[in-house]
């Protein structure tokens, strides 16, 4: 059962040999194109300036264009490249690539590609479609769009974005296509391709009419720029240019071929292409069978006159993130609209998704057209309004499907209990489905949350162990950190609204010593203590004669689940106990001074959460302390805390538990007995608690019962947001307007980590999981097997405690250590025996 060891794996393990070691990764791309990135950015320097229109404030979507000529071929042909905020690039007219990967303008990432397999003798065209989003600050700056790009062959630069550079609009873009969302600045397409240059990445096309760009210089600040000031690739707002440290993205085509409706409708849009501001009846389709089956069975296909829209619904069999795209030959002026989402509820079909409007309107020039979204979509089902005039064929419907090139690196199953497999498995989807170049809610609001990275790689580290991912997210978090130590809810910011949420502040630092615990990246690590220090010292400003958060001046998330947030809040405070003890550890492996003060404050932390929360006549834990006193609510996530950082007593723990487990009725809100209910998100502490006191099968139990219904052959596949699939967030009152919510939340795949502690028995203690801890917890899974990867290799673990051979084989890779636990074993004498790499049998 062993899977092939990462790329990923191979430089980490290169980097812990070799703390000041360089390592360049190449990922294939399209054409025999190399995507080049590295962890650790060389410092490259730039003879390129930024461009742009002249025309900027009326320019969204803009075309670039540069010829050359080259005499001989050249093997290394490197372009470096970035825009704001994204560009697609052409060589010849082949497409290479699309980027850059998230970034803020004062650490502005930049691609590197080797073009060599595209560069030909003679005359050559490099082509840039660069679109400038509408915003304030979102991986770019309003009214600063640009374009930065050069070409070196033989180490000598012989293209560079100047104002040689040839620039066009692109007459056939809107210019108020709406947005997806309010929570990100992506549009949905209103294009009219009948405006559209045709072939304007080829190199035979005539650009003499298009204007040269403009170089940007320094715009702001005081004093005020020069009138011969010269411009330069470092500028405001791109003060800092950063190599891509994270893998390209898969592309790759996907046509529609499941066709499951096609049906005569009412129109989705009105003339005007704006969405309405507060969408009052949402439309919505109830999907019947499909008609004519046999006609649209295979592309192309033809339709015919209609004076009512015809929609045809397409189901890819999964979730997929990519651009919609079709070819089309119809009249000039048909429109067309394509509708992508994620999932549908009780067969009805709609456009619209939590706040988001997945739909892109496109205006046919009356030959063939082919056409691709803007931005990305996640699509399971594919809708195609059309309504022809005069005969339509229908050459193709799909997806550009884009995807982080996850390699499957560990897996967990039982031949007696198949759910372990199908909760790693679905862990897997949802991590594929919500991670782009970061994790993110994928459709709704985009963001890098610094929650969700810690509950992701929960998931990731035992599945596609890709460290990167954690990496970027650590390092572009702490970038946007104030002065006062304060860090944003996610990173890059989107806007200027810093959003703050001091849970998801604490989960920064607890990923931080996982981040170093399976990666081993010290440099990393020691780069952002400093971050983290300042960060716990805030922290720390607010806190008790306890050492408890009380009373801060800042909001803090908790899920937005009902819970008593006066005073000194449970969970909170739970979650800075153990932001506290991570770092503590940290320095304690660092060996660097200062964790014994951490550790001090921890105890005071632990010894007054045990008494002074604790109510006895209730057998709970209260949600707060205000001003000394108890609060009278309850909640899991509070006792969860309770449990999974070992506070509770042995004698506390048990009355908490036989609660959490009392079968009283709830809404997925409220329970029976009063105790507010955890989210999916913050369930993880909850089972591990439980877990933590014995009590394994009791929690995996309460695990399947909360969400089993997820993976119902009917769903993704993926585990969701919420507990409902269709509710009205996290109020229990179910609606009926359309109003959903995410099916594909990374908070909700961790899943792995819990299966690997709990069932393999597995925990790394060593950074760089040099030493992992084997204990044998008491459960019923037992012929438990699973293999994940370690940046030395893969380790593989199987039990049989079946009572003719109760033995469990390991097979550990070199360089790593295996601390076996003999007591939980059964076994007496010396407590623990440690094995090195190898092949092993212990018997109990």
């Amino acid at each position: 059962m062993t899977i092939k060891k990462s790329m990923f794996q191979l430089l980490i393990l290169l980097c812990v040999l070799n703390a000041n070691a360089v390592v360049a990764q190449e990922t294939p791309l399209n054409d025999g194109v190399i995507g080049l990135w590295n962890t650790q950015s060389t410092g490259e320097h730039w003879q390129a300036a930024w461009i742009w229109h002249a025309q900027s404030k009326d320019t969204q979507l803009a075309l670039f264009r540069k010829s050359f000529t080259v005499e001989e071929l050249n093997t290394d042909s490197i372009l470096k490249i970035t825009a704001s905020s994204m560009y697609k690039l052409y060589v010849n007219g082949t497409y290479v690539n699309r980027g850059p990967a998230r970034n803020a303008p004062h650490h502005q990432s930049f691609d590197m590609l080797n073009v060599s397999s595209l560069i030909q003798p003679g005359k050559n065209v490099i082509a840039v479609q660069v679109h400038a989003q509408k915003m304030l600050k979102s991986y770019g700056q309003a009214t600063r769009p640009g374009l930065l790009a050069e070409l070196k062959l033989n180490d000598s630069v012989i293209v560079k974005t100047d104002s040689t550079w040839k620039v066009s609009d692109d007459p056939s873009w809107h210019k108020n296509s709406p947005k997806m969302s309010r929570f990100h600045q992506e549009v949905n397409d209103f294009v009219d391709l009948s405006s559209a240059y045709k072939n304007w990445q080829q190199n035979e096309f005539d650009d003499d009419n298009w204007s040269n760009a403009v170089e940007l210089k320094r715009n702001n600040g005081w004093p005020a720029p020069q009138k011969n000031d010269r411009a330069h690739a470092l500028t405001s707002p791109w003060t800092n240019l950063v190599a891509r440290d994270i893998e390209y993205l898969q592309e790759q085509s996907v046509v529609a071929t499941k066709l499951i409706a096609a049906q005569y409708i009412d129109d989705y849009f009105t003339n005007d292409i704006k969405f309405p501001k507060k969408i009052k009846a949402i439309p919505k389709v109830a999907l019947e069978q499909p008609i004519q089956t046999d006609k649209f069975s295979k592309f192309p296909f033809q339709l015919e006159v209609s004076n009512k829209p015809l929609l045809l619904v397409f189901d890819l069999g999964e979730v997929r993130n990519g651009m919609p795209e079709f070819t089309i030959t119809g009249t000039a002026g048909d429109k067309v609209e394509v509708i992508s989402i994620p999932y549908m509820i009780d067969n009805q079909f709609t456009y619209h998704k939590v706040d988001a409007n997945l739909i892109d309107r496109v205006i046919l020039s009356g030959s063939e057209d082919t056409w691709q979204a803007q931005y990305f979509k996640p699509t399971r089902y594919l809708g195609l309004v059309v309504e022809p005039s005069n005969t339509m064929q229908i050459k193709r419907v799909g997806l550009h499907q884009i995807s982080f090139p996850f390699e499957d690196q560990g897996t967990m199953k039982s031949a007696s209990s198949a759910w372990v497999e199908q909760y790693v498995n679905a862990s897997k989807n949802t991590l594929k489905v919500a991670t782009t170049d970061a994790y993110t809610d994928n459709y709704r609001e985009r963001r890098q949350y610094a929650q969700t990275g810690f509950y992701a790689g929960l998931g990731n580290y035992y599945t596609f162990a890709n460290h990167t991912l954690q990496r970027r997210y650590l390092i572009q978090t702490a970038q946007e950190q104030l002065g006062n130590g304060l860090m944003p809810a996610y990173g890059p910011l989107q806007t200027d609204d810093f959003m703050v949420i001091l849970d998801s502040n604490s989960l920064w630092v607890r990923s931080l010593k996982n981040y170093y615990l399976y990666s081993g990246d010290e440099q990393t690590v020691k780069q952002l203590l400093p971050a983290a220090s300042k960060m716990l010292a805030l922290l720390k400003s607010y806190s008790n004669e306890d050492g408890l958060i009380d009373n801060p001046p800042y909001a803090y998330w908790l899920d937005h689940a009902k819970n008593d947030r006066r005073g000194a809040n449970l969970n909170l405070n739970g979650h800075y106990l153990g932001a506290i003890e991570d770092y503590a550890q940290i320095l304690a492996w660092l060996n660097i001074d200062g964790a014994e003060s951490y550790w001090a404050q921890a105890k005071k932390m632990r010894s007054a959460i045990q008494s002074k929360y604790w109510n006895n006549d209730k057998g709970l834990f209260v949600d707060a302390l205000i001003d000394g006193k108890q609060s009278t609510e309850y909640s899991e996530h509070g006792n969860a805390m309770a449990l999974a950082l070992n506070i509770a007593s042995t004698k506390q723990a048990h009355r908490v538990i036989e609660t959490l487990l009392d079968e009283t009725p709830d809404n997925y809100i409220l329970r029976a007995n009063g105790m507010t209910m955890v989210t999916p998100a913050m369930s993880y502490f909850l089972h591990k608690g439980i877990a933590n006191y014995g009590f394994v099968d009791q929690s995996l139990t309460l695990l399947r019962k909360r969400f089993d219904k997820m993976l119902a052959s009917e769903h993704n596949g993926t585990l969701w947001e919420e507990w409902w699939l269709h509710g009205s967030g996290r109020t229990g009152v179910f609606i009926d307007n359309g109003r959903t919510r995410s099916d594909a939340q990374t908070e909700s795949a961790f899943a792995p980590a819990l299966f690997a502690e709990f069932l393999l028995g597995i925990k790394p203690i060593e950074p760089g999981m040099k030493t992992l801890l084997l204990q044998r917890h008491q459960h019923s899974v037992d012929d438990i097997e699973g293999v994940f990867a370690t940046p030395y290799g893969q380790l593989e673990i199987q039990w049989q405690a079946h009572q003719s051979a109760k033995q469990v084989s390991i097979n550990i890779p070199e360089n790593v250590q295996l601390k076996v636990d003999r007591h939980s074993l059964g076994l007496s004498g010396e407590q623990y025996l440690y094995l090195d790499g190898g092949q092993h049998t212990v018997k109990f």
